[in-house]
C-alpha cells in the first residue's frame, strides 16, 4: 500500500512545476463554461424550461458540468502509450505490484491535484458570477461517492484507452472516439436525457453518464433516497 500512496503523492506534487500552465488552463475552461450557461440562457430563456429542467436548473448544470470535466478529464490513453512506444512498458510490467492499480495511483495524484486547484476554484468563480446551489444532507452524501465512482470511471475508459496501442501502434482514432462519447454522452453541457431520439434513451445508462450527468442530478437534487429523475418545483438554484 506504501507503493501505491507514494505513487499518488509524487504525480500529486509533480503537478506544481505547471502551475501557471494549469491556471491559464483553467481560464480558457471557465469561459467555455460561460459560453455554455450564456447559450442556455438565451436559449430555453424566453420559453422558462427545456423538458423537466428550469433555466436556473440549467445554468447551475453548465456551471457545475465545467467543473466536473476539470476534475475528471484524462490524459489520452492515461499515458500508457508513450511507455509502449519507448520501451519502458516491459520495466512497468516487471514492477512485482498490479500494473492496474499501478497506472491508476499514477493518474490519481494528478486528479487529487486537479480537484484542489482548478476544480474547487471554478466552482468558487462560477459562485461568485453565476451563482451556487448547497446540497441537502442526504444528496451531499451521495454526492462525495458519486465523484469517486466518476473519477474511477474516467481512469477506467482512460485505462482502456491506453490498453489499445499493445495492438496498434496510433491511438489517436481510439481517442477521438472517447472524447466524442464524453463530449455527447457525460452529460457535461446538456443532460443526456436532453438529446433527441434513441441517444437520449440509451447513454443514460453507459458509463460516460456517470462522469457528469449523474453527479449533477445528485448535486441539483434530482436523483437521490426517495426521489425521481424529474427536478422538483419550486427548487432554486
Amino acid at each position: 500500500m506504501y507503493a501505491y500512496w507514494l505513487l499518488v503523492h509524487k504525480t500529486y506534487r509533480r503537478n506544481f512545476q505547471y502551475r501557471v500552465a494549469h491556471l491559464v488552463d483553467t481560464m480558457g475552461s471557465a469561459l467555455f463554461g460561460y459560453i455554455n450557461i450564456y447559450i442556455w440562457l438565451a436559449t430555453a430563456g424566453p420559453l422558462g424550461s427545456v423538458g423537466p429542467y428550469r433555466v436556473d436548473q440549467l445554468v447551475c448544470w453548465a456551471a457545475f458540468g465545467q467543473v466536473m470535466y476539470n476534475f475528471v478529464s484524462w490524459p489520452h490513453g492515461l499515458n500508457i502509450q508513450l511507455a509502449v512506444r519507448t520501451g519502458d512498458i516491459s520495466l512497468e510490467l516487471l514492477r512485482p505490484i498490479d500494473f492496474f492499480t499501478y497506472v491508476i495511483c499514477r493518474q490519481s495524484g494528478e486528479h487529487l491535484y486537479k480537484l484542489i486547484y482548478r476544480s474547487l476554484p471554478l466552482y468558487l468563480l462560477y459562485a461568485l458570477t453565476v451563482g451556487y446551489h448547497i446540497p441537502k444532507a442526504p444528496s451531499l452524501l451521495l454526492l462525495l461517492p458519486s465523484l469517486a465512482l466518476a473519477l474511477y470511471v474516467a481512469l477506467c475508459l482512460g485505462y482502456l484507452e491506453g490498453l489499445v496501442s499493445f495492438w496498434t501502434t496510433d491511438i489517436r482514432w481510439i481517442t477521438y472516439l472517447n472524447m466524442a462519447l464524453f463530449t455527447a454522452g457525460s452529460g457535461g453541457q446538456l443532460p443526456v436525457d436532453l438529446l433527441p431520439g434513441i441517444l437520449g434513451r440509451i447513454l443514460p445508462f453507459s458509463p460516460w453518464a456517470a462522469l457528469a450527468h449523474y453527479p449533477n442530478l445528485i448535486y441539483l437534487g434530482l436523483q437521490g433516497w426517495g426521489l425521481c429523475c424529474s427536478p422538483p418545483h419550486g427548487h432554486a438554484c
